[in-house]
């Protein structure tokens, strides 16, 4: 791989992952707080989908070194 400020493998493979659980997070907290509680209980998926969401954001922040 090369080294410098290039996007090598690593990153892109971060970037795209943290995308990924960045939109299936936002979509887990949109159905879960629309849901009605005999679908699912949203005091239990919209943390866990707000936490997707989080892990996702920091995935796109940190910086591959």
């Amino acid at each position: 791989m090369s080294e410098g400020n290039g996007l090598n493998f690593s990153r892109i493979t971060i970037y795209l992952f943290g995308a990924i659980l960045l939109a299936i997070g936002f979509m887990l907290t949109y159905f879960s707080l629309g849901a009605g509680v005999d679908i699912i209980s949203p005091r239990l998926f919209t943390p866990i989908a707000m936490l997707v969401s989080i892990i996702g954001l920091v995935m796109l922040i940190v910086k591959v070194e």
